[in-house]
């Protein structure tokens, strides 16, 4: 089974139970308030919002994992249109769960 096959209900789980925050201004919104957040990038994701989260995961505010996924096929596989970054806050088990599968699967920690 691939990673991604494993991650993707992980995040449809925490879209359902209402932690899952979607897009960079969402992401941005959450890491001004504090939040620690785990984000999971497009490969195909813009260099701005790779610039915004540059300076928040420099100070340890946040865990970017770069998928092998674009943008389309996260949104065929989710049906959360256009989604090129999504996050949940580390301290939450899903977090923890997507971190330890990410880390031990191979995908990018940017």
């Amino acid at each position: 089974m691939d990673v991604l096959d494993e991650l993707f209900p992980l995040v449809m789980l925490a879209r359902r139970a209402g932690v899952l925050v979607l897009g960079q201004d969402g992401i941005r919104q959450a890491l001004r308030c504090g939040k620690n957040m785990t984000l999971l990038l497009a490969s195909d994701a813009s260099g701005n919002v790779r610039r915004m989260l540059r300076g928040y995961e420099e100070r340890g505010r946040c865990a970017v994992f770069v998928l092998g996924a674009s943008r389309e096929m996260i949104e065929g596989r989710t049906g959360l249109p256009g989604s090129q970054i999504v996050g949940l806050p580390r301290d939450h088990g899903l977090a923890q769960r997507v971190e330890s599968l990410l880390s031990k699967g191979g995908e990018g920690n940017e």
